[in-house]
């Protein structure tokens, strides 16, 4: 239960970084856009991997 939450988390903030990329027309708003969509989907990547690594253990 923890692990679909904390996917579900980075989901979201996955998605508010592409709201935030496709509703600011500012440099900053872009900056922060795709900060948030590498950032967080950089760690989604890692857990994955991580699970993955221990599952087959």
């Amino acid at each position: 239960m923890k692990l679909l939450q904390g996917f579900g988390y980075s989901i979201l903030l996955i998605l508010l970084g592409i709201y935030i990329l496709n509703t600011t027309e500012s440099t900053i708003g872009k900056i922060i856009g795709t900060s948030c969509i590498v950032f967080f989907s950089g760690i989604l990547l890692w857990a994955i991997f991580k699970k993955i690594k221990d599952s087959s253990k």
